[in-house]
């Protein structure tokens, strides 16, 4: 597909903020610096972010619904690809520059790929329409794995695709009948943990189960209970997080057998990721959290930027250091490990018109 691509240089508004008058205005929350901000018109304005990368100290690939973006310099300036994003609803993934969306489309699943970050993009077949996907996990090595269920008869089914690249076909891999799944992560083509209850347990408790031969085999570790709705992260081989959004978390340091659970903060807890052996970082509905023992104990951040609280729904974090938080309508990056942040994009209440 033929894009068409342009060089934006952003603009100060100093002057435009000078128009601002009153307590707690423009003039008072932000810096006079280059920002993104309505005379772009591509960002922001009737658009929103859907995915970003963090590649270096400022350098930022990414996709939003009207096409691709690239920046060197924290938007500063930034490349931008025309290539609107579908709009029927579906199940995204990602790691490492590959972005995988399943979106219905008719008797089955459609799957997109994406090697360079959103830029370009190819298609293949998926499962069938039956079937509800409900997570697509990207290994670092670029295996993709669905994890979806299907009710036959009154049975609650688990299934488990694999796609390797570069053929992009989805081979159903492993099944599980009378099980509902819950979340699936891989450390690499091989180890893997996965999250399922029984279909008649009692909704609040979790299974694990792990596998060591790329996902043809599993076997039950242990459980959890008070967990309803849990996102799983994987710190190393041993070390694993299992948490939800009304704020549950526990910890595990013998690879799935045994939990403990654990304080993140105060709040919903949306994501989180290991950004290095001992570093973790937990995005929040109210803020960031951060911890340097692997998960034992959590420090909340002082996650504000020139009086812009850090909020978003995702996060990427290049190392211990270096990372970003964003959201539909706003960017925040950090170089120092979340002692301080910048503002990349700024929220859709402060965009001058």
């Amino acid at each position: 597909m033929m894009h068409v691509c342009k060089k934006i240089k952003v603009v100060l508004v100093s002057l435009l903020l000078l128009g601002c008058d009153g307590e707690g205005t423009l003039l008072d929350l932000y810096p006079f610096e280059p920002i993104v901000n309505a005379e772009t018109r591509v960002l922001i304005q009737d658009n929103q972010l859907m995915y970003a990368r963090l590649h270096g100290r400022l350098h930022i690939d990414g996709t939003t619904e009207k096409g691709w973006f690239s920046t060197l310099d924290n938007f500063q300036s930034f490349d931008f690809g025309n290539q609107p994003w579908p709009t029927a609803q579906g199940v995204l993934g990602f790691a490492d520059g590959l972005l995988v969306h399943a979106i219905p489309n008719g008797a089955t699943w459609l799957l997109r790929f994406s090697e360079d970050d959103g830029k370009t993009w190819e298609t293949s077949e998926g499962p069938g329409a039956a079937v509800s996907l409900m997570q697509v996990a990207v290994t670092a090595n670029q295996t993709v794995w669905l994890l979806g269920a299907q009710e036959i008869g009154g049975n609650s089914r688990l299934l488990l695709y694999r796609i390797d690249l570069p053929d992009k076909r989805a081979e159903l891999w492993y099944t599980k009948d009378n099980t509902t799944p819950l979340a699936i992560g891989f450390l690499d083509r091989e180890n893997g943990w996965l999250l399922y209850r029984g279909q008649y347990e009692a909704a609040e408790g979790v299974r694990i189960g792990t596998t060591a031969d790329g996902g043809r085999e599993w076997t039950e570790r242990g459980a959890i209970s008070s967990v309803t709705s849990p996102s799983l992260t994987l710190v190393d081989a041993n070390r694993l997080l299992v948490y939800d959004r009304a704020g549950w978390a526990f910890l595990s340091s013998d690879g799935g057998t045994s939990f403990e659970e654990v304080t993140i903060g105060t709040g919903g807890i949306i994501s989180c990721q290991a950004a290095g052996e001992n570093v973790i970082y937990a995005l929040l509905d109210q803020g960031v959290a951060k911890s340097s023992d692997g998960g034992k104990s959590w420090s909340p951040l002082e996650a504000r930027a020139h009086g812009v609280s850090i909020t978003g729904t995702a996060m990427d974090f290049y190392n211990e250091q270096r990372g970003i938080v964003y959201g539909p309508d706003r960017l925040f990056i950090t170089v120092d490990g979340g002692k301080s942040w910048g503002i990349g994009v700024y929220p859709y209440d402060y965009v001058l018109e």
